[in-house]
């Protein structure tokens, strides 16, 4: 599986113009990429893997920092499934 291309690495770009700070961008990066590969392995329910990663928690990432990557990556995939259903 090759998230970074096909996944992060437009997050990562699209997270740019979101958030000033380069640490909070690093750090959502992390997160998301973490959460990315940890759902891939896991395997859980795409309902519920959100809420399972957030209680699993990891790797000791805190619990706000997570939830705040994860909301920047749900802004995104919300705005890229809108962008995709226009393009077509």
């Amino acid at each position: 599986m090759n998230i970074t291309s096909t996944t992060l690495g437009p997050f990562v770009a699209w997270l740019v113009t979101r958030e000033r700070d380069e640490q909070t961008r690093r750090r959502h990066r992390m997160v998301v990429e973490n959460y990315l590969m940890w759902c891939y392995a896991e395997r859980a329910p795409r309902h519920e893997r959100r809420a399972r990663y957030l209680a699993k928690n990891p790797n000791g990432i805190s619990g706000d920092h997570a939830v705040q990557a994860l909301d920047r990556f749900d802004e995104f995939r919300r705005i890229q499934a809108l962008t995709e259903v226009a393009d077509r």
